[in-house]
């Protein structure tokens, strides 16, 4: 796929060519994050932004004014 594509519409991209990505945060309890983010990490070949704990995604959505349900 090339970048190009970002212009097109949706309706515009054949199905085949079609993918869906989803980003979501993870977060744990404190003593489960320290070993999961790691792990995820590595498993997945990617660098976390995260600490995976409510306290830090708080803090990261806070510079948005927003804010974890509780």
């Amino acid at each position: 796929m090339q970048t190009t594509l970002l212009s097109l519409s949706f309706q515009e991209i054949s199905e085949e060519d079609r993918m869906i990505i989803d980003f979501h945060p993870q977060a744990f309890p404190d003593t489960v994050a320290a070993k999961a983010i790691p792990a995820l990490a590595k498993e997945g070949n990617v660098k976390a932004h995260t600490e995976g704990i409510q306290e830090h995604l708080n803090r990261i959505l806070g510079q948005n004014g927003e804010r974890l349900p509780r």
